[in-house]
């Protein structure tokens, strides 16, 4: 998430050339921040305190991002990332609002072995692979992973959203319902 996040900085900066030369050298510079020791920890290890570990989509998100920047090759069009974005944020609204003791159905036990989650998540994969949506592959890897028991949590809604995923995809969303509410204003004004 640094290293995407300096190409973001570099980039608005027009510091950044593209190729691997500037990849290798802000991964490098990322790697070194978080190795950098605060009260006896690293960064990374503050990092991990507060959230164990990434999703997997938003692992994928991530290198995605970072692969698209650093050599201008398009991986994911525009109705991937939509579809990112839009299953983020259903997954972060089913989820999180049981999770903040907003409601009083527990969403968070779909997630325990053979549930209702895991048909629902196969079928969105299956529909999005269908469609050629490449979001769907990240979505398989996410399947994958918890059966493989890739990460330490054996609940399958960790291998699919995070709060800051969740945070991120809100956002995109709300941004591109915004732009459409905007553009069918615009039209209908003319």
């Amino acid at each position: 998430m640094l290293l995407w996040l300096f190409q973001k900085i570099a980039k608005n900066r027009r510091y950044y050339q593209k190729g691997i030369f500037s990849l290798i050298l802000l991964a490098l510079l990322a790697a070194g921040i978080l190795a950098l020791p605060i009260h006896g920890l690293s960064i990374a290890r503050w990092v991990t305190s507060f959230s164990s570990s990434f999703s997997i989509p938003l692992v994928g998100l991530l290198g995605v991002g970072i692969i698209e920047q650093s050599f201008s090759k398009r991986i994911f069009s525009s109705r991937n990332w939509t579809g990112a974005w839009f299953f983020g944020a259903a997954a972060s609204l089913v989820l999180y609002p049981s999770a903040l003791g907003l409601s009083r159905f527990d969403t968070y036990v779909w997630g325990w072995n053979f549930s209702p989650l895991m048909i629902g998540v196969a079928l969105i994969t299956v529909i999005l692979l269908w469609q050629k949506n490449r979001f769907g592959i990240l979505l398989l890897f996410s399947l994958a992973s918890f059966h493989l028991h890739v990460q330490e949590s054996t609940n399958l809604w960790d291998y699919l959203i995070d709060p800051i995923y969740a945070v991120i995809a809100i956002l995109m969303v709300i941004k591109k319902i915004n732009s459409k509410v905007k553009s069918r204003h615009c039209i209908f004004i003319l």
